[in-house]
């Protein structure tokens, strides 16, 4: 603001065409000057002290040698506001033939790169850039897969991480495991049982697997001797087996087809 002298007193005034911001202090929001807002009395020195004017927005608010920049004033309502109070907003534009807010990004940093979709839309949170469709459009990657662009025209599948690719078939993408599941047996790898009135209490494994959620696996166990388990007779009661002496075995597995063998087991 500048200060204009008068008769026995002074005001302070915006270079036109600018004014006060809205919410100035003292009644003196949007007005050019402080003639009709800074009274003579007390709080004088202090209204004309606390007026500024609107700084240029489009100096910083729109992204550079991207985007236009517009400023719109506004006459604000006299009912409501009193006369000669004005508003202003600012709207960013993008050239033709580019889309994007045109407002600056954080940082004045360049803007993301976003493809359009089939339909044409877009969600671009600054600056201008030209449109482009997304090259992953219609492509269908394998299971464990996604599309990545690499140029305006072209794109590729690639595996998403934990996994990698065993082959590739068009745009199908056969992506694999890279870390195969793991079997820990709970309790001792050996259980001594009497030959009598004894039964072998299934002990069971932990399954470790960083991609469990990805796949279905499903913890096979086979016994060397079904006789290992107690039995139900006719009356419903258990029958404790007899079993001859000898060493049994029981066998833990989970499939790993693209493995060879083609499974993951451990052994009591």
């Amino acid at each position: 603001a500048e200060c204009i002298n008068t008769e026995g007193s002074y005001y302070c005034a915006c270079k036109s065409p600018n004014f006060a911001p809205l919410d100035a202090p003292h009644g003196c929001g949007g007005r050019s000057n402080t003639s009709a807002c800074c009274d003579q009395g007390d709080t004088f020195e202090q209204c004309v002290t606390s007026f500024s004017c609107l700084a240029d927005e489009c100096e910083t608010m729109c992204a550079r040698n991207a985007a236009s920049c517009k400023r719109i004033v506004k006459d604000l309502d006299e009912i409501i506001y009193g006369p000669d109070r004005k508003a202003v907003t600012y709207v960013c534009a993008c050239p033709e033939g580019y889309i994007g807010t045109g407002r600056a990004c954080p940082h004045n940093e360049d803007p993301p790169l976003v493809y359009v979709d089939a339909t044409g839309a877009s969600s671009i949170p600054c600056g201008c850039q030209l449109r482009r469709r997304d090259p992953c459009v219609g492509m269908k990657c394998g299971e464990h897969a996604r599309c990545v662009p690499i140029s305006e025209s072209t794109a590729k599948c690639e595996c998403l991480a934990g996994f990698h690719a065993q082959e590739q078939e068009a745009q199908k993408l056969e992506c694999i495991d890279d870390t195969l599941p793991s079997l820990s047996l709970r309790g001792p790898a050996s259980v001594y049982l009497t030959q009598c009135g004894a039964a072998y209490d299934e002990l069971g494994v932990d399954v470790v697997d960083e991609n469990a959620a990805a796949f279905e696996r499903t913890l096979r166990i086979a016994y060397s001797d079904a006789s290992l388990f107690p039995h139900r007779n006719r009356g419903g009661q258990n029958q404790v087996p007899y079993f001859k002496t000898g060493s049994y075995k029981v066998n833990y597995r989970v499939d790993t087809p693209w493995t060879t063998p083609p499974f993951i087991q451990a052994k009591r």
